[in-house]
């Protein structure tokens, strides 16, 4: 570490380093949560990408063997953690498996930051799928309009 700088525990081991006598604006929560997170994420990986996997992300490719980018797959995922936390905050009964909101939306977060990081290992080729499927939604829309499919 150079003299002058100090590492925060949210970057401890990933090689960025923030100077001394910095001072963070925002929440202090918020950097906290941050640091749950990248907790989380570390336990977490361990039993969906296998303890020591070269790969850390290797349980989001599997929605590669059907065609659909990695990331896309993960969005997916985000998305049932939205409609979850959707549904919990309409009504907190709702909750059933021991997964409150307040976990629900970690989880959501951490989707977020995952998905960036699947999106940006190629993102060439990530933008031409967006593009090619925002082609195939236009022309399903001239086949099939919506005034016609109820």
């Amino acid at each position: 570490m150079a003299e002058g700088q100090t590492s925060y525990p949210l970057t401890a081991g990933i090689g960025v380093e923030v100077d001394e006598g910095r001072k963070r604006s925002g929440h202090p929560r918020f950097f906290e949560l941050l640091d749950e997170a990248a907790d989380l994420h570390e336990r977490k990986n361990a039993g969906y990408a296998g303890q020591g996997n070269a790969d850390p992300l290797a349980n989001f490719r599997e929605s590669e063997r059907l065609g659909i980018p990695a990331f896309m797959g993960a969005m997916v995922r985000r998305g049932d953690k939205y409609s979850r936390s959707c549904n919990l905050a309409k009504d907190p009964s709702n909750e059933q498996v021991g997964e409150d909101i307040t976990e629900t939306l970690r989880d959501a977060a951490a989707y977020e930051y995952l998905i960036i990081c699947l999106f940006e290992e190629d993102t060439e080729r990530n933008v031409r799928f967006l593009e090619l499927l925002k082609w195939l939604n236009d022309q399903l829309e001239r086949e099939y309009p919506k005034d016609r499919v109820r």
